[in-house]
């Protein structure tokens, strides 16, 4: 790895001040919008990624390992033919994610002075190398043929050449130059172009990727790479790595889908597969491995969780080492559009792009502590009046329907946060209105004035029995939340609940009612951005 000072490129580089800026004076959320894939103004930093990790083969499979993939091939039903595959596209060099300061813990996320100048994508011009890994995932040898490597549908300078004949399981790198554009470009490659081979499968020849997307640093356990090799998947090809570029193939058709009022156009931002690598126990070495920095998200694909082999591992290699063609040809145990396969591996795989899991803000009666004018418990006096539940339709949310797609709240969040690299999460919460309040309505919906409020905050897993502030409502029952309702957020969601007990003065009777931080971002995204009114009905 290199670190050096680059200054005088800014006199070279003009161009490097129309640019993506994550932060403004330090802090995560920034005040522009810029194209995405160019640098901040004044990034003069530059911190590149290990180059004995740039087009390197997926991992090293030993020999038995190879013979028992291609046993297992013939005992499923792959036809005796070569499949030539081009599993994934790198480019390098690649530049370090965002790595957010947090003071305490989870809250007040900022970027050091050093984080603040460091380059995040190649400069304008600056070339690129894109390294194309091909692979022949078939039983047969397969011929010498060619291959091609186009930008926005253009043959690249030196982006024709003949690939070498392969052996089954062999894998080769094809790797190209490109003088770097900022802003969102196509780059395909394409194996065989004329058709001349028989083949397993021809939907596997051919991969396109977006420039400008997020880019996953994908670590398999050996175990799990040898069942996916197995099973056909949904290129009606026997690959794991294909499997894996499916599932971010996915996650880009649902980002499209995603058109709501304040998302017409769906979440523009993207993602793809830049870096597989297979390892015996990746828990050990995910993490640690010298590249992880520098890429926007990362996935242990280790069956059961980021732990040592255990009884769910093993679940999960026999569902897929016995499943029957019909259920392989859904991608085996992770269907990308059927919510029972699936769910899980998208929500985790969102999280690695800045969401987080909306279940956190549902509160269940025995977290909230809160007690009555007697000294009760809230929970043990009104159970229903102590349990809060958000009403979010879409992934993120515990217990979903089988339409897997993600809510409007995701599609602005991934949306606001498009251009900017990863390395933050659910700093979205930080984007609420100027100043907010909230409108209390009676039984009959008419505002609730002159009303005693009480508010109680979430802190944690619990809500304490402290009151945060009080107030008395206007003569349109409107209460003032202040520039900060919950003070200093919790990126995790883990405070952005509060419980309001309201009281008629005069009459002395009282209720609960919530309200959730999505509630006031959302409310700035549909337009109350200086001035946010939410209104809450009781039963008073």
């Amino acid at each position: 790895m290199t670190m050096m000072i680059l200054g005088f490129l800014n006199k070279r580089a003009p161009w490097a001040l129309g640019v993506c800026l994550m932060a403004g004076a330090g802090s995560v959320r920034g005040e522009r919008k810029f194209p995405p894939g160019r640098n901040p103004p004044g990034c003069t930093v530059v911190d590149t990624d290990p180059e004995e990790y740039r087009g390197k083969p997926t991992g090293t499979l030993t020999e038995p390992m190879k013979e028992e993939i291609l046993e297992r091939k013939r005992a499923n039903g792959a036809p005796p033919l070569p499949d030539l595959d081009v599993t994934y596209i790198e480019r390098t060099p690649r530049f370090p994610r965002y790595d957010v300061e947090y003071d305490p813990p989870f809250k007040n996320p900022r970027l050091s002075t050093k984080e603040k100048n460091l380059q995040r994508w190649p400069f304008e011009g600056y070339f690129v190398t894109f390294h194309v890994h091909v692979a022949n995932k078939g039983l047969r040898p397969s011929p010498e043929t060619d291959w091609v490597v186009s930008i926005d549908g253009d043959v690249l300078p030196y982006g024709r050449g003949n690939l070498p004949g392969l052996e089954p399981l062999e894998e080769t790198v094809v790797s190209v130059k490109w003088p770097w554009s900022g802003g969102r470009h196509e780059v395909s490659e394409e194996v065989d172009t004329r058709r001349k081979i028989r083949e397993i499968s021809e939907r596997n020849n051919k991969i396109s990727d977006w420039t400008d997307a997020y880019t996953f640093f994908w670590t398999v356990q050996d175990r799990a790479h040898i069942a996916h090799e197995c099973v056909k998947n949904s290129y009606g090809s026997y690959s794991a790595e294909s499997w894996a570029r499916s599932v971010l193939q996915w996650l880009n058709w649902s980002f499209d889908q995603c058109k709501y009022p304040t998302t017409p156009d769906g979440i523009p931002a993207r993602v793809r597969l830049d870096y597989y690598e297979v390892e015996e126990e990746p828990w050990q070495t995910h993490r640690r491995h010298p590249a992880h920095r520098y890429f926007d998200a990362t996935w242990m694909h280790s069956p059961g969780g980021g732990s040592k082999p255990h009884e769910a591992q093993d679940h999960y290699l026999k569902r897929i080492e016995n499943v029957c063609i019909e259920y392989a040809e859904c991608n085996a145990a992770y269907h990308p559009l059927k919510a029972e396969c699936n769910a899980n591996l998208a929500k985790q795989l969102a999280g690695e792009l800045g969401l987080i899991d909306y279940h956190r803000f549902n509160i269940q009666p025995n977290q909230c502590l809160v007690k009555t004018d007697n000294g009760k418990l809230l929970r043990d006096v009104f159970p229903n009046k102590a349990t809060h539940r958000i009403e979010v339709k879409g992934l993120l949310q515990y217990r979903q329907p089988a339409r897997l797609i993600w809510s409007e709240i995701s599609a602005n969040a991934l949306t606001n946060d498009y251009c900017r690299r990863r390395g933050f999460s659910g700093v979205f919460l930080l984007d609420l209105p100027n100043q907010s309040f909230v409108r209390f309505l009676d039984r009959r919906g008419s505002p609730l004035a002159k009303a005693l409020v009480s508010v109680y905050q979430r802190d944690g897993n619990t809500v304490p029995d402290e009151v945060k502030r009080t107030g008395v409502t206007d003569g349109e029952g409107l209460f003032d939340l202040g520039e900060k309702p919950f003070g200093a957020v919790d990126v995790r969601g883990l405070n952005g609940t509060l419980l309001f007990r309201v009281a008629r003065i005069e009459e002395g009777d009282a209720d609960w009612v919530w309200l959730s931080i999505l509630d006031l971002y959302m409310a700035k995204q549909r337009g109350q951005r200086d001035r946010a009114v939410i209104p809450l009905k009781t039963t008073l």
